[in-house]
């Protein structure tokens, strides 16, 4: 039950890892199409891409829920206590 728990606290702190290492890493991914849909890519023309950023902004978020919503699932599956619905059992 502790580790569904603690999978779910860190979920935005695995989202902001991952980003900071594709930046500092140089992977392609996240960073390479914000910097795409801000204009600022070398070799792409000039101009704000809004649709990509709006997708690339609702990522992280998105992704933050599901797995929190896991980790519940997983805590309600796992732990007698919650799924007898608070009720004391005997």
């Amino acid at each position: 039950m502790s580790v569904a728990s603690l999978f779910g606290a860190s979920a935005p702190f695995m989202v902001t890892n991952m980003v900071l290492v594709e930046y500092v890493c140089s992977v392609p991914g996240f960073f390479r199409h914000m910097k795409r849909a801000l204009g600022q890519a070398p070799g792409w023309p000039p101009g704000v891409d809004i649709p990509t950023l709006q997708a690339l902004a609702l990522w992280a978020p998105v992704l933050i829920v599901a797995l929190s919503l896991l980790a519940d699932l997983a805590i309600v599956r796992v732990d007698p206590r919650i799924r007898s619905g608070g009720r004391i059992a005997g």
